[in-house]
């Protein structure tokens, strides 16, 4: 029995989406298809509905389902209870992240750097929203952020280094008629449907797309918005509507899907920050940490 395996099921099941759980689990979206076949040909019996959109448990994954609800259930209380004997005599280390390409980079730089600093006691959370996570920063409820920004975004409290730049492009499914283009003007595409990252106007990221496209001349179509990436990228698939997003946006985790580079889009970032007079020394440890270990 692989329990990792099982794990994944267990995630995928809470979430109702292999997408946010490939996200969550930091593992690709293929991968995680890959290890559900093999517990299916483990058991000899199928545990989704396959054929359907819509995510759905056959009776054996509903059986499957309680009995890992029983392993997973109290998987965070059993990380308290243990945790309590380690956290004493180890610097506390807070981390948040935006989820894009770089996040699937993460999950071999905090292990390594556990291992390194054991001396460090390594906590990490996603967000959505880059606002949300600066205000997490200012307030000292994380150390470190990773986020894409503008440099209109930068405040004086907080000292930053740039991972990569990147710019604003259409994501489109591969058989759409403008996905062999080697570039787009945003202008040309103010008849199509949209679907949009960030639920509503309190999203920057729905915000800063929306007036792009003012400014190129038209009101998006806007025909579904989700807070989540990798569901934004499966609607495109799925052939519901194009998005706009960095360049840095995870695509090539989903097969099927083309990004045309936009004319004149506006430059995005990639980057580490952290609090100007607050970086303490594990904080200081895990920058030079991951700048020195992350895959280019």
């Amino acid at each position: 029995m692989n329990y990792n395996k099982l794990y994944y099921f267990y995630i995928v099941t809470q979430l109702g989406s292999m997408s946010r759980a490939a996200e969550k689990l930091f593992v690709s979206q293929p991968a995680l298809s890959k290890a559900m076949k093999e517990l299916e040909w483990f058991f000899e019996v199928e545990l989704f509905y396959h054929g359907k959109r819509k995510l759905m448990l056959t009776p054996a994954g509903k059986a499957l389902r309680k009995e890992c609800a029983r392993i997973f259930a109290d998987e965070d209380g059993m990380l308290q209870r243990i945790r309590q004997y380690k956290g004493a005599d180890q610097t506390p280390l807070y981390f948040g992240y935006m989820i894009y390409k770089e996040i699937y980079q993460l999950k071999d730089i905090f292990s390594g750097f556990q291992e390194q600093n054991e001396n460090v006691l390594l906590s990490t959370a996603s967000y959505v929203e880059r606002t949300d996570l600066t205000n997490d920063l200012l307030s000292g409820k994380i150390d470190v952020g990773l986020k894409l920004f503008t440099m209109e975004d930068l405040l004086p409290e907080l000292e930053f280094c740039i991972i990569e730049e990147s710019h604003l492009a259409i994501v489109m499914e591969e058989h759409h008629p403008l996905a062999k283009r080697l570039e787009l003007h945003l202008s040309e595409l103010s008849g199509e449907s949209f679907i949009f990252l960030g639920k509503d106007s309190n999203s920057s990221e729905y915000n800063t797309t929306k007036e792009w496209c003012r400014r190129c001349g038209f009101e998006p179509k806007i025909t579904e918005c989700y807070d989540h990436v990798g569901m934004v990228l499966m609607m495109v698939k799925a052939g519901f509507g194009i998005t706009i997003l960095s360049d840095l946006a995870p695509t090539d985790y989903i097969n099927g899907l083309v990004t045309v580079p936009l004319v004149n889009a506006p430059v995005f970032y990639s980057g580490l920050f952290w609090k100007r007079d607050n970086l303490k020394s594990a904080a200081a440890q895990f920058v030079e940490y991951f700048l020195l270990h992350r895959k280019r």
